[in-house]
């Protein structure tokens, strides 16, 4: 198995991880201050708490293979480029 296919298993896994934790953690605190959810409202909430760290993982891990890959210097270095009086913050 290559190391990509690795590194997406374990993110998937801690995706899915964090999310049956605070599944738990969201059904424990609506128990405490009395709200009532059906079954449907417990499948959307699995649902929303699973999407949304996904798409977390998802925009992380772009963000650093852009960065490993080079794409923001090359932006940066176009940017640098197209305006050479700009106080760019690197002095």
């Amino acid at each position: 198995m290559s190391e990509i296919k690795k590194t997406i298993l374990q993110i998937a896994a801690a995706c899915i991880g964090l999310s049956i934790v605070s599944y738990f953690l969201v059904v424990i605190y609506m128990d405490f201050k009395g709200f009532e959810l059906s079954t449907h409202g417990h499948i959307a909430a699995m649902l929303a708490i699973f999407f949304t760290y996904s798409v977390g993982a998802g925009l992380m891990a772009l963000l650093f293979f852009s960065n490993k890959h080079g794409h923001d210097a090359q932006v940066h270095n176009i940017l640098k480029k197209d305006n050479p009086d700009q106080n760019d913050g690197d002095k």
